[in-house]
């Protein structure tokens, strides 16, 4: 279940938000998704759900009898007396043997312990799932438009599933975000991606993040300045074994006019647009580049916020040498994957 705390979290977020969709729509998915990975004893506290845990424990203890009747009728010796080491001997090198006292008449019975590892795992689980459903309650603060379409129950329960084994917490910071931009608009993140990102580790994370805010909106990363870093074989191979860049074949981003009098073009990155306008309207300006899969133009939507500033100016510098100029506009918002509406009003950069 989703304890009250959480619950509280959610609700205070929706009315910072003035979204009453905010709080519905969250609290939904995060009861299926606890409900998709949590045991029944975690979740239920009916009679139904405390039988059938007495039924597992039931069936632990049967076997922990069994396995002790197996051993005595076996007659196993008993494990040998080993001698704790002096303080003394603590410090000698790791070649003369030490060993380790272990009273194993001490330890609870198999059945005990069974049960308290998984009570330890569970709970830990249910602790990692909330923390993500609180933090991407604070990502949804200030949403404004949510999608009336529910969020598809089979890609609850991969995301859940896969959640709740995350304890990092830029990993879980990482998580809700997901969680967040699929609640507003469904079918933002594939099942493929969430396959991809369970694994990957934080180092890869905090690569493709610096990799992400280089990349524009269609997922290229133009080989100038910093970009050239990620044409190095290693930084491309890690970032390709994981599921992010596409290395396969080699690419061209190419710009030409949307202009029949005059060179116009631009290139979207994350929150800037730059703007490119020449007297030829024939022109072209053509760059070397890496491109992210699908997976790393989903992620990259969610790690990187903001475009590298520098590598705007190393790619507005480079176009220039064609001609051109180039000024560069805050993005408003994007009407497709492609397109752009953008402040007219330049910006420095």
């Amino acid at each position: 279940m989703v304890d009250q705390s959480t619950i509280d979290t959610v609700v205070e977020v929706a009315k910072v938000a003035g979204n009453s969709l905010v709080l519905a729509k969250l609290l939904d998915v995060a009861k299926s998704g606890i409900g998709a990975v949590a045991r029944p004893w975690m979740i239920k506290r009916d009679a139904r759900a405390h039988a059938e845990a007495d039924v597992e424990v039931g069936i632990i203890r049967e076997a922990s009898r069994l396995e002790a009747e197996e051993s005595r009728r076996k007659a196993l010796p008993p494990a040998p007396e080993l001698q704790a080491p002096r303080s003394s001997e603590l410090t000698r090198p790791a070649d003369t043997g030490l060993v380790i006292d272990v009273d194993w008449e001490d330890l609870p019975p198999l059945a005990k312990r069974t049960e308290q590892r998984l009570t330890y795992q569970e709970e830990k689980r249910q602790l990692n799932v909330e923390s993500v459903i609180r933090e991407a309650a604070e990502e949804l603060q200030g949403a404004t438009e949510i999608s009336d379409e529910p969020v598809d129950d089979d890609w609850t329960a991969r995301f859940f599933g896969s959640v709740q084994d995350v304890s990092n917490g830029r990993m879980r910071k990482l998580w809700a975000k997901i969680l967040a931009g699929e609640v507003v608009k469904p079918g933002s993140f594939s099942p493929r991606t969430l396959e991809i990102l369970r694994n990957i580790d934080p180092k890869d994370a905090d690569l493709f993040t610096r990799a992400a805010r280089l990349a524009t909106r269609n997922g290229a990363i133009l080989s100038i300045g910093e970009g050239k870093d990620f044409q190095d074989i290693q930084l491309a191979m890690t970032l390709t074994e994981a599921g992010l860049f596409n290395t396969r074949f080699a690419m061209s981003y190419g710009l030409r006019s949307t202009n029949d009098d005059r060179f116009h073009s631009h290139i979207n990155f994350r929150d800037v647009a730059l703007r490119i306008a020449g007297e030829n309207p024939k022109g072209t300006v053509a760059i070397e580049a890496v491109a992210l899969t699908r997976v790393g133009r989903e992620l990259a939507s969610v790690v990187a916020t903001e475009s590298c500033r520098q590598h705007l100016r190393d790619v507005a510098d480079y176009v220039q040498t064609y001609g051109h100029t180039v000024t560069a506009h805050r993005i408003v918002r994007m009407t497709d994957e492609h397109t752009a509406d953008y402040d007219e009003t330049p910006i420095d950069f």
